[in-house]
């Protein structure tokens, strides 16, 4: 659980600037990853998970660390989804296409897409491809993502 208020409210305007609009368009979204606080943070260190980057993916909301300090200096938050039956692809669209977001990062058409809710709402969208055995973004302009992934 978020210990922080600000981190509620993040998580609410993510859940209804975007999750709300999608259930609303698809039907139930299956979150695959939420709210990364310290403990969770500490868990997936301890197992030497190497995929996240928790100074930069909002997925820790306002959340602070053992030392006071916040988790991810980015302002909002973030969360992994999919649609069961429904192709990423679809979805990564129909999010870019009608709502305000600050990024989104796309995995592939069968795994869930990362969206993040912010201030800033920057509208950045990333295509994660396999460069010698790694997952590297390509940032792109919006309006070119079916060229990336089609």
């Amino acid at each position: 659980m978020p210990k922080s208020q600000e981190s509620f409210n993040a998580i609410s305007l993510l859940a209804t600037e975007i999750l709300d609009l999608v259930v609303d368009e698809f039907g139930s979204v299956k979150l695959t990853y939420g709210l990364c606080s310290k403990e969770l943070l500490s868990e997936i260190r301890k197992r030497n998970v190497k995929r996240i980057a928790p100074s930069l993916d909002q997925h820790a909301a306002f959340e602070v660390n053992k030392a006071g300090k916040r988790i991810c200096s980015r302002d909002g938050f973030a969360c992994d989804f999919r649609v069961e039956g429904v192709s990423s692809i679809v979805i990564a669209l129909w999010v870019i296409e009608n709502c305000s977001f600050d990024r989104l990062y796309f995995y592939g058409h069968d795994l869930p897409i990362h969206v993040s809710y912010g201030p800033e709402l920057n509208c950045k969208v990333s295509v994660m491809k396999q460069y010698n055995g790694k997952l590297v973004p390509r940032t792109i302009k919006k309006e070119r993502f079916l060229d990336y992934v089609g």
